[in-house]
Parts: C-alpha cells; structure tokens; sequence
C-alpha cells in the first residue's frame, strides 16, 4: 500500500487539535468551585432569557389570535358604557330596535345582541367584589361567536344551561375555584327595590369554549332570555350590539355609517371598533417586549462578566503553567484556542443548564396561570445556546490576549 503523506499529516494535525481541547475542557473544571460559578451566572442569564422571551412569544401570539378573531368587529354600546358595554351592565341599555336598524345598513356580515349580567361572588367564588359578567346572547344571529367554538361538551339549548371559556376557567382555578362541564351553580335572583330574596336560578355549565378573542374567552355565556331574567332587562332593550363587516376593509366605512344612522338617535351610541383597540395593545406590547428583552439581554450579559472574571482570575493564577507550555513549544495561537475552549466549555454549560432552569419556569408558569402564558420553540433554544457561545468568546477573549502574552523567561525567573 501507498504511503500517503497528507493523509499522515492530517491525522497528526486532528489528533493534536483533539488533545489539546480535551486539555482544554478538563482545564476547565480544575478549579470546580469557581467553575461551578461561572455555570450559575450564564445559566441565570440564560433561564431568564428564556422565560421572558418565551412569555414575550406568548403574549404575542394571544394578541394576534385576538387580531385575527375580532379584525372586522364593531361593539356598539351606549355613551355612557365601558368597552361598549362587553364587561358590566350600563345605566342606559340600548332600544332592540338597534338591530334591526344596523341590519339594513351597507358592509353588514351580521348583527348579534347580547344583554350581560352578573353572577355574584356568593355564587362562585372569585376575587372580584361585583362577580363574574354573565353575557347573553342570541344564537340565531351570533356568528362564530363563542357557541362555535365549543372544545369540551356541547352548546346551551335551555334557559338554565351555560357555556364558560377556558381562560376564565383558568383564571379561576389560579384561585382555587374549579368550574368543570356537568357543573351546578346556584343564583339567587333579589329584588333591586326591596332587597328581598325572589327565589333562585340553578345554572348547569354543558360546555367549555375556546374563540381566541381574549374578552369572550374570560367570560360565561348562555341565552339571551337568561341574561335579562338575572339583569331583569325590558324584552325590547339590549346592552351591547356585536356588528360584523363584510371585509375587514370596510370596518371604518361600517362604523361612520352607524355613527350617521345615531347621531340624532335617543340614547346615543358609542363605538368600540376592535381594530383600533387592538392596534393600541400592540404598540403596548411591543414596548413591554422590548423591556423583556432588555432585561433579558442585561441579564445574559452579566453572566459573561461571571465567565470574563472567572478566566480571568484562572489566567492569572496560572502564568507560570502558560510559561511553561510556551517553553515547551506552544505558540500564542495554543494558549488562545486553550483558553478560549475553557470559557466556551463554562458558557455553553451554563447555557443548557439555562434553558432546563426557564422551560421548568415555563411549565411551572403553565400549570399556574394560564396553558398558553409562554411559547418555546426550537428558534429560541438555538438563539440561547448562541448567545452562550458568544458569551464564552467575548468572556474568554480578554484572558486569552493575556495568558499568550505571558514571556516564557521571565515567568521561569520569578521564585
């Protein structure tokens, strides 16, 4: 067989390289106390980084489902009503006759009432001193609204059935309130004049839905009849009007049309057109995820100061061992590629050790608060782990210029 030179070459310069990381990467556990530091402060930076960025993803995506529901969305309430009416009664609801009259205007997909209530704290326990809103609405004319997206169970047929949405069944179990498909809660209906007791109406949750409109979702709705019987609202008066556009283009037109059908109108009305609404949470947002993500970053960067330190002081303590080498034939470029392992080798440790510490944050979060708080994904692990490889260079860059200016002469002088 033919005795090929640069194979033999190639080999001796792959072993070469090989040992001198193994040396490198047992280097950098000689020390484990301080090595075991080093680990903690980029893994500190990393868990953090992960977590806010992970709930910065979530938060995101809850705001662009939300977008994506209610785009075309126009709440018509009256003047003196909080977000159109969606969340407590008004003082002033609004003629039925309202419907009717939307209906026969230009860009209409559909026109849907509801009339909202209120189940006391008395009835299910919740840390709201007025109770949970109770929306009731028509089937007949609500459109892909919270009946349509049933997940668990079945929609509400009779008077005394409702339907609640994950998120407020969520929200209440953080509280330790479980409400579960099958389940009874008592109201009882007083008198607003005399305060005496009428009697009381047992409701039986028959479903658990899921729209990805944040309001719908943190609310409890049943049949229209429902809501006026708790609210002892007039037949032929309604609190809210849910109006659908045709496209999502023709919002703005929809909406200066209902503002001219009103103007003159007695009660008067106020518009809450949804994509307005959501496009002011999103400048919200993103200035809520660029503080995550500052604090993130700042974190992050405070565990590479721990690595700078940490190779540092290990670069100084060990001069004479550097002396040596480089008496022995190592070159400058050796004792940077050594050091340099050493730091990656800490900082890649830290940054796996990281992302377990912010996923676990991550679950423990989940099981908490809400099933959709935080988004992982492959993209943020690999932009962890490679801010961990940065962190280990630009830590061990400083240290490593240091430890290959060493004089091999006068480090063997010294006693």
């Amino acid at each position: 067989m033919k005795f090929d030179f640069r194979l033999f070459l190639l080999y001796i310069i792959i072993s070469y390289m090989l040992s001198l990381f193994n040396f490198s990467v047992r280097n950098a556990f000689r020390k484990k106390g301080v090595s075991i530091l080093a680990v903690l402060g980029v893994a500190l930076g990393c868990a953090l980084m992960t977590f806010l960025l992970s709930l910065s993803q979530g938060m995101n995506q809850r705001i662009e489902k939300t977008f994506t529901e209610v785009a075309g969305t126009i709440v018509v309430g009256s003047e003196d009503s909080i977000l159109g009416g969606q969340i407590t009664t008004t003082k002033t609801p609004l003629p039925a006759s309202y419907v009717e009259q939307i209906e026969k205007l230009n860009y209409v997909s559909s026109v849907s009432p509801r009339v909202n209530a209120l189940i006391p704290p008395t009835a299910i326990k919740t840390p709201s001193p007025i109770g949970i809103p109770l929306t009731g609405i028509d089937p007949t004319k609500e459109k892909d609204g919270p009946k349509d997206h049933i997940i668990e169970g079945r929609n509400f047929k009779d008077e005394n059935e409702i339907i609640i949405g994950k998120s407020i069944k969520q929200d209440l179990e953080f509280f330790e309130t479980k409400l579960n498909v099958g389940d009874k809660i008592t109201i009882p209906q007083i008198d607003p004049k005399t305060g005496q007791l009428l009697g009381q109406t047992e409701l039986t949750i028959v479903g658990l839905f899921e729209t990805g409109n944040i309001t719908d979702d943190a609310g409890i709705f049943g049949s229209i009849d429902l809501a006026r019987k708790l609210s002892q609202l007039p037949e032929d008066k309604v609190n809210t009007i849910i109006v659908k556009a045709d496209s999502i283009n023709n919002v703005d037109l929809l909406a200066k049309e209902i503002e001219e059908e009103f103007k003159d109108a007695d009660p008067g009305v106020k518009l809450l057109v949804s994509k307005d609404l959501l496009g002011e949470a999103e400048k919200t947002l993103d200035i809520l995820n660029n503080f995550l993500l500052a604090i993130a970053i700042v974190s992050a960067l405070a565990g590479g100061v721990s690595i700078l330190i940490v190779m540092l002081i290990s670069v100084i303590e060990r001069r004479k061992e550097f002396g040596i080498l480089k008496a022995v034939g190592w070159k400058g470029s050796n004792v940077v590629f050594s050091v340099l392992i050493e730091s990656l080798t800490l900082s890649v440790i830290g940054a796996a050790v990281g992302i377990g510490a912010g996923y676990g944050g991550i679950c423990l979060a989940r099981n908490i608060i809400i099933s959709d708080i935080g988004i992982v994904t492959p993209q943020l692990f690999i932009g962890v782990i490679l801010f961990g490889v940065l962190l280990g260079v630009l830590g061990g860059i400083y240290p490593a210029w240091r430890a290959s200016r060493v004089a091999p002469m006068e480090i063997l002088r010294e006693p």
